[in-house]
């Protein structure tokens, strides 16, 4: 079984349909709230895969929060949201059209004190997943924990927040995306697979290096694709262990993802698939 632990952020997000129109107001053709973050999106998306997943967050003691978790229960992921009560949960606005652009709140911040409640869980876990948006005392202090216990650790940076080297070289393997300034140099981690524009990978493994060309004509827009590639990594290592078919399965869970622009995540039926496409 594949047992998933995942520190990130939860957010409450507003996602509005409309052309961005650089310097000033765009028209919205409609809008939605969703419940998002970095971590609950991975979480969704590895529950989607058939794994058991835990999240650890901060939230604030607000409407939010309180949204947030329901949402989390509903979808059955065991979330552990520790509430920060001087705080308020992050929130993000997103503009999502031909191109999305938008601005995020982070909120609440974990401690490194917040880690446990959550080291049973890291302690079952095949897999330690941590993002960038996480305070680096508190990802420090993970690391920490899983090697106590012989978890593996992947690292995936997020787009707006730049990791130092420290946590560039502490985790087992680093997940990059083609935006992230993060990826400027790979020698700082023991392995990293960084996703390219299309839904191109490249990995490295030590001084072996490979690459996998762009699919252009199938990923039509960025939404949840990041989030669908640090799952699909973490899912394929956790039940065989194979850096090099991880990546691989990565690649072909954010293809799913970016496919008609949805951001819709693949069951594990439809990602076995896509994989074995992809591979040949």
């Amino acid at each position: 079984m594949s047992k998933i632990a995942v520190i990130g952020l939860t957010a409450y997000n507003a996602v509005i349909d409309c052309d961005v129109i650089s310097g000033g107001y765009s028209l919205g053709k409609d809008y939605c709230f969703e419940i998002g973050g970095s971590g609950v999106t991975a979480a969704k998306a590895l529950k989607k895969l058939g794994a058991e997943v835990s999240l650890l967050s901060a939230v604030g003691d607000d409407a939010a929060a309180k949204q947030c978790y329901a949402a989390l229960e509903s979808d059955g992921i065991d979330a552990n949201l520790v509430v920060k009560p001087a705080a308020k949960t992050a929130f993000c606005v997103t503009m999502d059209g031909t191109k999305r652009s938008g601005a995020i709140y982070t909120g609440a911040e974990l401690k490194p004190l917040d880690l446990q409640i959550f080291e049973d869980n890291i302690r079952n876990a095949n897999v330690l997943l941590v993002f960038s948006d996480v305070p680096e005392a508190v990802a420090d202090a993970a690391y920490r924990m899983a090697k106590k216990y012989g978890v593996r650790t992947v690292y995936a940076c997020s787009g707006y927040i730049k990791p130092s080297l420290a946590m560039l070289s502490g985790a087992g393997t680093v997940l990059v995306g083609e935006s992230d300034k993060a990826y400027y140099g790979d020698r700082y981690c023991k392995k990293a697979v960084a996703l390219r524009d299309g839904c191109g990978v490249s990995f490295r493994d030590g001084k072996d290096a490979f690459f996998a060309p762009s699919m252009s004509e199938t990923c039509k827009s960025a939404k949840n694709t990041l989030e669908a590639f640090c799952a699909g990594y973490c899912y394929k290592i956790s039940i065989d262990g194979s850096f090099t078919e991880a990546a691989y399965y990565a690649r072909a869970c954010a293809a799913f993802a970016s496919k008609n622009g949805k951001g819709e995540f693949a069951d594990r039926k439809t990602a076995d698939k896509l994989f074995e496409t992809l591979k040949k």
